[in-house]
């Protein structure tokens, strides 16, 4: 929206989820380009990051968004 630069972001994961692994490193993309605020980052907090659990209720990882942005040319 707007007069800026138009912006494409492809993305393709291999964990047998597109969600899991897709929401927080679309997102993490999205607020490395500067695209998302603080309040967008806020209100998508659900979708970026959680805690794994086991069947007992013990915390046994995270998923989370771990990437930098790096320039092409």
């Amino acid at each position: 929206v707007g007069n800026g630069p138009a912006l494409g972001v492809a993305l393709k994961i291999g964990d047998g989820d597109g969600n899991r692994g897709g929401h927080p490193v679309i997102i993490e993309v999205l607020r490395q380009l500067g695209v998302l605020n603080d309040a967008a980052l806020a209100a998508l907090q659900s979708y970026r990051a959680w805690k794994i659990t086991n069947h007992r209720g013990l915390e046994v990882g995270e998923v989370r968004a771990n990437l930098k942005l790096t320039s092409a040319a």
